[in-house]
């Protein structure tokens, strides 16, 4: 079958009420793989989209002057494509692909959405072997796979709308682990994707020398908007430690054919600043490189300069882990001794650096000599307009403050504190007045800050400085685990119990009361029929006649 229609060859086992760009999961793309594809692409090189990929994605292929044919199973998104692109458009299953060979065949969705129920059961490493005979001789194939029991399931991170995966999910769909994809495809480049399969934030090789500071400090941004139920850097932090991280990573990416030599070690992304631009680093042997477009992101007073990511890789612990570590410990000489440090340090900055010196953007050196060296891990932002070394301090404590907050950090000091007042706790542990009047223009920092990063504008930004100024956290929206959740049922269960427990002893304290009453009710009773006999008998009648003349005379000298 080769029909057309709107602009779509068919091509047999296509999905004609089903789209998969509305279907929750998110196609495949990011900074990260958009520069990954980049370096493939160009003038006259016949490239082959297999599976949805985001439409950034391939508007870069398609500027390079590439000649770009797309593959999709669902009619509805090949329409929408075909309408919206210049690129040909076919859609249909990959068993039903006939003839055709590519310079280029970008995969980077995985297998999983390229079967349509129409499609005969095969295993992962067959469809990948399809994918690799629709290379031409000296092609490349750019595969990606996610991992069945990666770091991203761990944290409970859905990058899938888990009532639609369970409609319909064939088996197959990607290998059960690293050994699998090392036996199918030997001798090809391999790179750990973190922390979505289809959205990394970082691409690093198993030979690259990138810190673990860095890895996290990537995943953490990325992180920052999705619903998890653990930290995913924190994850990634302890697979690192264990040499795990390959093993665990949320996917990988695998270069089949040349160019994979050429590629540099780990690639990375940096935040856009708010203008749907970001900043793609390469790193490779400790040299830091940003990569394709140089210009300034500027969204408000909020500026980042990508030519100051250039250079050496930034070496030292994570002032943020040695801080909470403090914390977790309870080691106040070593968080005021750490803290005091830092101050002094953020103090001695320009302001408008200074106010992007937040420990989790700081780096660390030997704390326990007192020879603490800090150095900022990404040195590219700034603020356009002149800020007090006050100011900026008291913006970065409260971004510290926020964060442990957000994330149910262990602290040592009683519970039940706010933003505000956390915030006063680690400027006087930090050794400057708790009450000092850089503090109020902080909160507008943090504030401005903030929705620089999200990309609003100013009065979109009116109900998030509200929001700041009222000290509300506002942080990773982290889903509960499921030790959390039974943690909280003991404590739910705990106190529903100490309820029952005082609602048993108001009610034996009430029909206790109740009998109390019930007897005095009866002695009163008793009383009344005593008096009432006394008032008839003929001793009360008699009294009564006696003493009548008294009662008479004085009620007249009353009168």
């Amino acid at each position: 079958m080769n029909d057309a229609t709107n602009g779509v060859r068919l091509i047999g086992g296509e999905m004609n009420r089903w789209a998969d760009l509305a279907a929750g999961r998110p196609a495949a793309g990011g900074p990260v793989l958009r520069d990954l594809v980049r370096r493939f692409a160009g003038p006259g090189v016949r490239v082959l989209v297999a599976g949805p990929h985001e439409p950034e994605l391939l508007g870069g292929l398609l500027d390079s002057g590439a000649g770009v044919t797309v593959m999709v199973r669902s009619l509805p998104d090949a329409e929408e494509l075909a309408g919206s692109t210049g690129a040909e458009v076919v859609c249909g299953a990959l068993d039903r692909v006939r003839g055709g060979r590519f310079d280029l065949v970008v995969a980077l969705d995985g297998v999983g959405r390229l079967r349509s129920p129409e499609s005969a059961p095969e295993t992962w490493a067959r469809s990948v072997e399809r994918l690799v005979e629709l290379r031409e001789d000296g092609g490349t194939l750019l595969l990606g796979a996610e991992n069945p029991l990666g770091l991203h399931r761990l944290a409970g991170i859905a990058d899938a709308d888990p009532t639609t995966i369970r409609k319909w999910r064939p088996e197959g769909v990607r290998p059960s682990g690293l050994g699998e994809l090392v036996d199918v495809l030997p001798g090809c480049g391999l790179f750990l994707a973190h922390p979505l399969p289809g959205r990394p934030a970082v691409l690093c090789s198993p030979a690259s020398d990138l810190p673990f500071e860095a890895m996290e400090a990537a995943a953490r941004t990325s992180a920052a908007s999705l619903q998890t139920s653990a930290d995913p850097a924190e994850l990634l932090h302890d697979a690192l430690r264990a040499g795990l991280a390959m093993e665990l990573a949320a996917g990988w990416v695998v270069v089949v054919g040349p160019g994979a030599e050429t590629l540099p070690p780990a690639l990375l992304a940096a935040d856009p600043v708010g203008t749907g631009r970001p900043v793609v680093v390469e790193v490779d042997g400790g040299i830091r490189t940003p990569c394709g477009d140089l210009d300034p992101r500027v969204h408000g007073r909020v500026a980042r300069l990508p030519e100051r990511l250039a250079g050496l890789l930034p070496a030292g612990r994570s002032l943020q882990r040695v801080l909470e570590r403090a914390c977790a410990d309870h080691d106040l000489p070593g968080l005021r001794r750490t803290l005091r440090a830092y101050a002094d340090w953020v103090l001695g900055l320009p302001g408008q650096v200074g106010v992007f010196a937040t420990p989790d953007n700081v780096l660390i050196g030997d704390v326990l000599t007192g020879e603490a060296g800090f150095v900022l891990a990404d040195p590219s932002r700034e603020l356009t307009a002149e800020v007090a070394p006050e100011e900026a301090l008291a913006r970065v404590l409260r971004h510290f403050a926020i964060g442990l907050l957000a994330a149910d950090r262990p602290l040592p000091w009683p519970p039940g504190m706010g933003a505000h007042e956390l915030t006063r706790l680690l400027q006087v542990t930090a050794g400057r007045p708790a009450d000092h009047p850089a503090e109020r223009t902080g909160l507008a920092l943090e504030a401005e800050i903030l929705a620089a990063g999200r990309g609003l504008s100013r009065a979109e930004a009116a109900p998030l400085t509200a929001a700041v100024a009222r000290g509300e956290v506002m942080g990773v929206e982290r889903l509960p685990s499921h030790r959390e959740l039974l943690a909280l049922h003991g404590a739910v269960t705990e106190e529903l119990r100490m309820v029952r427990s005082r609602a048993r002893w108001a009610e034996r304290t009430l029909a206790a009361s109740e009998k109390k009453a019930a007897r005095l009710e009866k002695a009163v009773a008793q009383r009344d029929r005593q008096i009432r006999h006394l008032k008839g008998s003929r001793s009360f009648r008699a009294g009564r006649l006696v003493t009548s003349p008294g009662r008479v005379l004085i009620r007249l000298a009353r009168a």
